[in-house]
């Protein structure tokens, strides 16, 4: 059943949302044990772990991380014989980012990129870890690339809201079509990066989860020697083994809170199927 079907639709709280959203971390979790698969909660969610033990108050998206091997077998395998849960990425929906999503086939969600554009439910976001180049700049410079080929992505298949960026995507959507696809913008994407194995490099970036001041996440790859339990809303979760270190490199002083206007949300609408 389509969003455009529910009309009389009642949006979550965020308290709401969060509850959903643990469903959603846990089964997961569940199966990544089940199934011998290492992960870890990461961004936000590692945030509101090791800050709140659970999610940042104003929050209400979930993330996790996988090395990249990991990462690969759960996308060639993953079924929910409940079918409740599924995953989706850029090769069956225009949401154009460089990783895939945990669906919930019970709760649907509108974000501000993609109203209209299609269906959505509500999601934990997946990223896959990988190996980074030891040179810095030479990180930077493909993180750059990795940025055009997301405007291009994006220009294809987000709304916008500035009127620039409504002129630019005018612009660029038609010509970039003729050139390339948004689903090749993300294959480049991951395939630049899988070629620098996440077990045998220096160094670490989890790809599309650059949260950081900087835009960057550029790790020594021995932060992720192992896993630490840590809360999340009274269950314990997989932190990478130096997680504290990885907090500080993503948000400098992150056991401070922000200032009040910085904490917001993401703007979805979120409601029962």
């Amino acid at each position: 059943m389509s969003s455009e079907q529910h009309l009389d639709k009642e949006y979550l709280s965020r308290d709401q949302v969060q509850d959903r959203l643990l469903q959603i971390l846990l089964y997961f979790d569940g199966y990544c044990k089940e199934h011998g698969l290492r992960y870890w909660i990461a961004a936000g969610t590692l945030l509101g772990a090791v800050r709140h033990k659970g999610f940042i108050p104003w929050d209400d998206d979930v993330d996790v991380m996988m090395p990249r091997s990991d990462f690969e077998k759960l996308m060639a395998s993953f079924n929910d014989p409940g079918d409740r849960f599924f995953l989706t990425d850029w090769n069956n929906s225009p949401i154009s980012n460089p990783f895939p999503k945990l669906c919930d086939r019970q709760v649907f969600l509108e974000s501000w990129g993609y109203e209209g554009v299609c269906d959505e439910n509500l999601w934990v976001d997946i990223f896959p870890v990988d190996g980074a180049p030891d040179s810095f700049s030479e990180y930077r410079r493909w993180k750059k690339a990795d940025r055009r080929l997301l405007y291009i992505a994006w220009a294809q298949t987000r709304k916008s809201q500035r009127l620039i960026s409504k002129v630019a995507k005018k612009v660029v959507k038609p010509i970039s079509k003729m050139f390339i696809t948004y689903q090749k913008c993300m294959e480049l994407i991951n395939n630049r990066w899988k070629k620098l194995p996440f077990d045998e490099s220096r160094f670490a970036t989890c790809v599309g989860c650059d949260l950081n001041a900087k835009g960057y996440s550029y790790f020594p790859r021995e932060c992720f020697d192992g896993s630490e339990q840590v809360e999340f809303c009274s269950h314990p979760l997989p932190a990478p083994k130096d997680y504290r270190k990885i907090l500080e490199v993503t948000y400098g002083d992150y056991l401070s809170l922000p200032p009040e206007e910085e904490r917001v949300d993401h703007g979805t609408r979120v409601w029962l199927a």
